[in-house]
């Protein structure tokens, strides 16, 4: 599609995204959108978080978080890993999704490798030029 900046698009779709399952999760919470629990084999109930199964609030959430992170490129912070970290632990709380928890979990820290790899260059970059 001549003529679209991808990379705007692709702004202004993570903003939407991560908004809607913000206000998604945090409507189910306050019982504005039923919040479905499944008590499977498990000891614990999954809830779907305003979704119709726990699965796939993993996965919308998942996809959320790819968009941020192709957003964000190398100027994801190591905190925000954490914080996303933090959260991928609470959905999984909540659903135990564990495919998509693991996944999830796994791409942060493949993100943030790559941002220390990005630092630990630029660092051996700057160091270079000040020895001349």
């Amino acid at each position: 599609m001549k003529g679209i900046d991808f990379e705007k698009t692709s702004k202004i779709m993570c903003i939407w995204l991560l908004s809607g399952i913000f206000f998604i999760i945090l409507f189910s919470q306050f019982g504005i959108i039923e919040n479905w629990g499944y008590d499977l084999t498990t000891k614990r109930p999954r809830y779907s978080l305003g979704y119709y199964y726990p699965s796939y609030a993993t996965s919308v959430i998942l996809y959320g978080i790819l968009l941020l992170c192709y957003v964000l490129k190398q100027r994801l912070k190591l905190w925000q890993v954490f914080l996303l970290e933090f959260f991928n632990y609470l959905q999984y709380m909540q659903t135990d999704s564990r495919t998509g928890t693991a996944l999830w979990g796994w791409w942060l820290l493949v993100t943030q490798e790559g941002w220390l790899q990005f630092v630990s260059s630029h660092a051996q970059r700057r160091n270079k030029k000040k020895k001349k």
